[in-house]
């Protein structure tokens, strides 16, 4: 793609491969150095377009990613030639992901870059192991605390209890806001509470008077 020795047809068809081994990415989309689409790949029949045939316009045209990353992101990629992470954005359909932008140089010059859409909850669901949400909660929050995604889905109407353990991490290597957290509960009850905890000491007690 970098040296523009492919067309939109085998850009596609390399992005559905390199999707299909990546569950966590939505789409992938090339734009130009003027930040126009040339080509883009929608993973798994995901929407992520906003060309509407019936408002005009030409159909032969590459559609718009509807998750755009802000100039600042676009130019910062371009400046420091090496990926860039956009922040959490919030789809049309409710979901939140973020863009990565990784610049493409051809003879150490900028001819675009390639956008991939990253789901926010799909990279909780397939990277977290298994044996860690059976046992805590995991769940990735924004900067302002807002859950993005979480391992627990809280009962409605039911208020959630405090966690006796909290940790937080950055997300790296994003570093754009996004944090994951883990909590942990306590799974075992009071010992004053714990019957069997009581019957042992009663019956210690007991054999020790009866000695």
């Amino acid at each position: 793609v970098g040296t523009r020795t492919i067309d939109r047809e085998q850009f596609v068809a390399q992005a559905a491969t390199f999707t299909q081994e990546r569950p966590e990415i939505n789409a992938l989309t090339w734009v130009g150095a003027d930040r126009k689409p040339r080509a883009n790949y929608t993973a798994r029949g995901i929407p992520i377009f906003d060309f509407d045939p019936i408002a005009g316009g030409d159909p032969d045209a590459s559609p718009e990613p509807a998750l755009k990353p802000d100039t600042d992101t676009f130019d910062a990629a371009r400046v420091q030639r090496q990926p860039v992470y956009s922040g959490p954005l919030t789809r049309a359909g409710g979901t939140d992901a973020f863009p990565v932008i990784v610049p493409l140089i051809d003879r150490n010059a900028f001819t675009g870059a390639l956008i991939a859409e990253v789901s926010i909850e799909r990279l909780l669901r397939y990277f977290v192991p298994v044996e860690i949400t059976n046992r805590h909660s995991i769940a990735l929050y924004d900067e302002h605390g807002r859950s993005l995604a979480s391992s627990v889905i809280p009962m409605p109407g039911r208020e959630v209890r405090p966690a006796a353990i909290v940790y937080d991490l950055p997300l790296a290597p994003a570093g754009n806001g996004i944090v994951l957290r883990s909590q942990g509960f306590r799974t075992s009850i009071g010992l004053v509470s714990n019957t069997l905890f009581w019957m042992v000491v009663a019956l210690s007690v007991l054999t020790l008077w009866t000695l």
